[in-house]
This record gives C-alpha cells, sequence and structure tokens, in this order.
C-alpha cells in the first residue's frame, strides 16, 4: 500500500512569505470561507454556513475558472431558485404532483447537462438541484416557498462576492505569462511525441494524453479570456497552435505508417531532429527549416520518378510528403507563439466541437427523474423527520455525477469525503466548540480543517474527497449565531448525508448503469455517422473543428481507461487516429481546386454509405490513377494530380487502420447513424 505523500513546504519561500501554490490556495480559501461566514452571521442571515460552503464549491487555483464558474453558480441558481418558486406556486397544494414536476425539472436539466459544452454544464446541473434544495426546503412550509429561494440565493451570492474579491487580490495581476509558459510546454510535449511517433516508440497513452492536453490548453485560453481582454484578442493564436500540432501529430504518424518498418533517409532523419531540437527547448531557426524543406524536396522529385515502377518508392514519396507537412506545421506553430508574444492580436475565429452523446443524456435525465421518485417514495412511506434532506442529497449526486465519465468511482468519492467531514465534525461539536465564545475562536477551530481540505483539493488524486470533505464539513458543523449543533442533530444530519449519496451511488450501479462498452459502441457509430456526413455534406464542417472533436472524442475514451483493458485502449486509439484522418483527407479532397474527379466522387460516395472496405479499394486504385497523370511532371496541374493522390493514399491507408481495429459498425445497425453535432462551418 502506498503511503499518502503529504504537502510540500518549500522552507524558503516560507521563510520568504511566499508559500507554495497549494498551500497558498488553501489559506486564500480558507480566509475567504471564514469571511463570508463571518459576513452572513453579522448580518443575520437564516442559514450563514451556505455563503461559507458556497466559496469552497466555486474556489479554483485559476481565477479565470472561477470566474467562469462563478458566473454559472450566480445563472443556475438563479433560474433554480425561481423554478421552486413557481413549481410550489403550481402544486404547492398536491405534495404528490410537486415531487413529481420537481424530478422531472431535476431529469431535464440533468439530460440537458449532459450535451451542452462543459462551460455551461455546471451551470444547468446547479439550476436543477438548486430547486430541489429549495423546494424540498419549502415542503413543511409552502407559503416561505419565496422567502427561502432569496434567503439561499442572497448567501450563495455573498460567497461568490467574497471569494471573487479574495482572488482579484491575491492571483496574479496577468495571465498571460502563466499561458505563454502552458504553451512552450505543449510544444515541447507536442514535438516529442511527434518524435516518438517517427521512431515507432509513442504509446496509446501518451497520445491519448496529448489530445487531451490539447483540449486542456483551448479550456485554458477561454477561461483566461473571461478575465482578461488581452487574452480575448489574443486566444485565436493559441487555438490555432493547437490544431497545428494535431495536424502535425497526424502527419508524423501517416509518415510512420508510410515507411513501413523500413529505415528512413536523411531528409527524414533529419525532421526528426528538428522535432528533437524543438522539444528540448530550443527553437528551429529559419535557415535549418528551409535547409530541411528544400532536403525534403529534392528527395521527394526523386522518387517521383520511380513511383510507377517501384512500389516502395510510393510509399517513401508518401512519407516525405507528411515530413513536409511536419515541418510547415512546426513552422507555422512557432510564428504564432512569437506573434503571441509580442502581443499582435488574431482574427481567426475557431468553431469548437464537442462530442455529444444524445442516448447517454436520456440515460442520465431518466436516472435523475427515477432515483429522486424513489427516494420520495422512501421518505413518504418511512416517515422520517429528516427525509427532505436524504431527497436533496439524492438528487444532488445523481445530477451532480451523472457527467462525469466515471460516475461510481466520482460519488463514492463524494462519500468518503462526507465520512471524513462527519469525523471532524464530531470532533469540533463535542471537544472543541463547548469552548468557543466569540467568532474568533470559532474561525481558530474552523481554519485547521479547512485548511487540509484546501491542501487536497489542489492534489487531482485527493481533489473530490477535500472538495466534498470541506463543505459537508461546515454543512454539518452549521455555525448560527448563539446556538451551537448538538449532538443528536449531527447524528441526524450525517445519518441523511451519507444515506443519500448511497442511495445516489446504488443508482448509478443498479437504476440504468453507465455501461463503458455501450458507451464505445455509441462513440463509434457517432464516428461512422459523422464520416459519411462529412461526405455527403463536407462545406458544413471546418476540418480545425473535426480535429477538436475528435480530440474530445479521444478525452472521453481516456476518462474510461480504467474500466477497460490496456488492448481495448490501443484498438480504440489506432480506431480514432484512422477516423481523424478519414474525415480530414475527406475535406481536403471536397476542396481541391479543378477536383475531386469522378474517382474521388466515388470514394466519398462509399464514404457516405459507410462501406469502408470499398473505401480502402476505392482509394488506392485512385491514388495509383492520379500518381500516373502527375507523372515527374512539376507543373500545377501535374502538382494537383499528385496532392490528389497523396491524399487518396492517405485515405486508403486510415480506412484499413479503422478496419483492422475492429472498430468499423455496420451502417444497418439498430441505432440510426446520425451525426453527434450539427456539421456547420
Amino acid at each position: 500500500m502506498r503511503a499518502m505523500r503529504l504537502p510540500s513546504f518549500d522552507a524558503v519561500s516560507m521563510v520568504r512569505l511566499r508559500p507554495s501554490p497549494d498551500v497558498w490556495f488553501a489559506l486564500r480559501t480558507t480566509a475567504a470561507a471564514l469571511l463570508a461566514l463571518a459576513i452572513a452571521l453579522l448580518c443575520s442571515m437564516e442559514d450563514p454556513k451556505w455563503a461559507a460552503m458556497t466559496v469552497f464549491i466555486v474556489a479554483q487555483a485559476d481565477r479565470g475558472m472561477s470566474v467562469v464558474k462563478a458566473r454559472n453558480r450566480i445563472v443556475g441558481t438563479l433560474v433554480g431558485a425561481s423554478m421552486a418558486v413557481v413549481l410550489m406556486g403550481l402544486f404547492g397544494q398536491a405534495p404528490p404532483l410537486f415531487m413529481i414536476a420537481l424530478a422531472l425539472w431535476l431529469g431535464a436539466c440533468t439530460g440537458m447537462a449532459s450535451v451542452v459544452s462543459a462551460f455551461r454544464s455546471y451551470g444547468v446541473v446547479l439550476a436543477g438541484y438548486t430547486a430541489v434544495i429549495v423546494g424540498m426546503s419549502s415542503t413543511a412550509h409552502p407559503q416561505q416557498v419565496f422567502d427561502i429561494a432569496v434567503a439561499r440565493a442572497t448567501e450563495i451570492l455573498l460567497g461568490i462576492a467574497v471569494e471573487g474579491v479574495m482572488a482579484s487580490i491575491f492571483s496574479p495581476a496577468s495571465p498571460r505569462l502563466a499561458l505563454e509558459r502552458r504553451l512552450e510546454a505543449y510544444l515541447r510535449q507536442g514535438s516529442a511525441l511527434a518524435a516518438r511517433l517517427l521512431r515507432g516508440e509513442a504509446t496509446g497513452t501518451q497520445i491519448h494524453g496529448f489530445f487531451a492536453s490539447a483540449l486542456a490548453l483551448n479550456d485554458a485560453v477561454d477561461y483566461a479570456a473571461a478575465r482578461s481582454r488581452e487574452i480575448a484578442r489574443l486566444g485565436g493564436r493559441l487555438r490555432h497552435i493547437s490544431y497545428l500540432m494535431l495536424a502535425q501529430l497526424l502527419a508524423a504518424q501517416s509518415c510512420r505508417v508510410g515507411l513501413d518498418g523500413c529505415a528512413p533517409s536523411r531528409a527524414l532523419r533529419g525532421v526528426h531532429d528538428l522535432l528533437v531540437q524543438r522539444a528540448e527547448g530550443r527553437s528551429p531557426g529559419e535557415d535549418a527549416l528551409a535547409t530541411t524543406l528544400g532536403r525534403l524536396d529534392r528527395h521527394h522529385r526523386r522518387l517521383r520518378r520511380l513511383c510507377m515502377q517501384r512500389r516502395d518508392a510510393f510509399d517513401r514519396a508518401f512519407a516525405l510528403e507528411h515530413a513536409r507537412t511536419i515541418v510547415h506545421d512546426l513552422q507555422a506553430s512557432q510564428q504564432e507563439q512569437a506573434a503571441f508574444e509580442q502581443g499582435q492580436p488574431s482574427r481567426r475565429r475557431f468553431a469548437t466541437r464537442r462530442h455529444r452523446d444524445r442516448y447517454e443524456a436520456a440515460y442520465n435525465g431518466v436516472r435523475a427523474f427515477l432515483a429522486m421518485g424513489a427516494a420520495s417514495l422512501f421518505w413518504v412511506y418511512s416517515g422520517w423527520s429528516a427525509g427532505a434532506g436524504m431527497v436533496t442529497i439524492v438528487g444532488v449526486v445523481c445530477a451532480l455525477y451523472a457527467t462525469r465519465p466515471d460516475p461510481v468511482s466520482g460519488s463514492i468519492g463524494f462519500l468518503k469525503g462526507a465520512g471524513l467531514a462527519a469525523l471532524a465534525a464530531f470532533v469540533c461539536i463535542v471537544w472543541l466548540l463547548p469552548w468557543v465564545e466569540d467568532f474568533a475562536g470559532l474561525a481558530a477551530v474552523l481554519a485547521p480543517f479547512l485548511i487540509l481540505a484546501g491542501l487536497a483539493m489542489r492534489r487531482p488524486s485527493t481533489a473530490a474527497l477535500g472538495a466534498s470533505g470541506s463543505i459537508f464539513f461546515i454543512d454539518l458543523v452549521g455555525p448560527l449565531n448563539g446556538t451551537n449543533t448538538g449532538v443528536v442533530q449531527l447524528f441526524n444530519g450525517t445519518l441523511t448525508l451519507l444515506l443519500g449519496i448511497g442511495i445516489g451511488v446504488l443508482m448509478f450501479t443498479v437504476l440504468l448503469p453507465s455501461g463503458a462498452e455501450r458507451y464505445l459502441r455509441r462513440l463509434r457509430r457517432s464516428v461512422d455517422a459523422d464520416l459519411a456526413a462529412i461526405a455527403l455534406h463536407p462545406r458544413r464542417m471546418q476540418r480545425r473543428a473535426w480535429f477538436g472533436l475528435m480530440a474530445d472524442r479521444m478525452r472521453a475514451r481516456l476518462g474510461l481507461a480504467a474500466a477497460l483493458p490496456e488492448a481495448t485502449l490501443q484498438r480504440d486509439l489506432a480506431a480514432l487516429l484512422g477516423a481523424l484522418g478519414m474525415g480530414s483527407d475527406a475535406l481536403d479532397l471536397a476542396r481541391t481546386d479543378g477536383m475531386p474527379g469522378l474517382r474521388v466522387r466515388a470514394v466519398l460516395r462509399r464514404l457516405a454509405r459507410g462501406d469502408l472496405p470499398g473505401v480502402a479499394e476505392q482509394a488506392m486504385r485512385a491514388a495509383r490513377h492520379h500518381a500516373g497523370l502527375a507523372g515527374d511532371r512539376q507543373d500545377a496541374q501535374a502538382q494537383a494530380h499528385w496532392r490528389t493522390a497523396m491524399v487518396l493514399w492517405d485515405m486508403a491507408l486510415c480506412a484499413r487502420e479503422y478496419l483492422q481495429a475492429g472498430a468499423e459498425d455496420s451502417v444497418q445497425a439498430q441505432v440510426p447513424l446520425t451525426p453527434s453535432v450539427t456539421l456547420q462551418s
């Protein structure tokens, strides 16, 4: 059993009053929570703990993330509280109808959160379970629902405001330096991975991780743009670099396939050396890039003369074509990086695409509805006085964790955090709080526990534990003016909390469980449907949007890595890379000047029908045909034929890779093939 590592403290930084980022985050968040609690107590708010809990809910290490989360929480809180008032006004005299309407609202919000972007998902989920919180708190006194809604909204808005002020004071002035460091790390990671691909040493986990890093960079740009107009103007350059590095990675994969185990030529070794140099943090100069491109062009022209006689010459020419793409993308990414560091605004607008599984969204919505209904029936027939709180917790868990890749593991972490919070609250209530007489003493008692929770929130392995522990610790202690929570009240609250979370976990495992294999089958059918849609309507999808969509699918697949064996991970990676290449090639073919001809249109028709074996066969024949038309001539028409031949050859290889991975589903599957996103530019 691995020993738990405690947070490290830099002695020099502590002496200079500059704690590490983890310690600084914990101290800042704890101070903000205690300040919000003090203001709520001073203003005699109905339930001051909500102000302190909100601080830990919205707190993020990155100021931009805090801003985005706070905005969504404000909108979700106001919408959810308003809906609770409306539903109580409509069905307040008919409790069964009120519970059904509340469960329907929660299910609708949970399902919608599964298909909207990550930024809006939190707000939609919050609108669902805020209505449950306010509505269930009002069941004993329906006439007070408006007062309860206003009280909850006021306390939550106070917590958001205090956290925002503290984060603004103690966060760095500009996120630009942090983005520059992140961009450099991303470029080095991408160059190192491309070099490993050329050597045939890259693993599936590394490739998956890089696609996740590309999406994380885009998310970081969006977060930074929320707090900085400067980043909003420059963000297009970072998104373009993210796309260029993904294209470079795909080119490196195709280059390696073209070599087919053969030793790389001197020109290809030069490309590899450039990538290694960039991975070490040394940007290749323009002269070195131009020299490498010149060597590739000369070697490429020699091979083209031999292509019609020797198959290996065609494969090597194909590899060199993609090697040129690698160098061009490397050159363009360096230019974009320099422009970003010089503060040159970008006019590019990027249409982002995310994978949407509508079947999973329907499962999540129905599960949340049925779970809340089952919890409500348990409350009604048991007659438990604290049953309303249990129903609330079930609704929160089923809504909050439905959108996670592995909801069972996440909700179990939530349960563990609640258990630790109950132990800490017991220590405080029984032994420490009876000696407290003022707020200073209360703060001294709560601060150590909250600081430890804040430190846990900064580590990925304990983040869920720290977040739930901090929130439920404040909830169970329940500080109020002039009174302390009693032991009996603590035990009742702990039982309500643990039983509610436990029922939520049970619902994820018994009621419409989220099966990893079933999810992957639907993901593959979505890929097939999108490939068919691209072949039919290529101008409705931008190439960089296709890269973003497939990167999001790889990130979703990576979230299921623990649930499936490594062999399945490698097979799915090969399938997704093959699909990414086919879609990219189809977009290139449809937009070739003077093309597509009859043979190209025949390939696209087969792709639209889902006939991938036919795509591989037809694309290879068409590639040889266009290569023969190009010959060794260098005029514009010959160059167009040659480029078309290379794209067709790449499509054939990608189709074979996709088929060999076993990822093809028949178009006559029971579930109809519909694109996962609306294809539009």
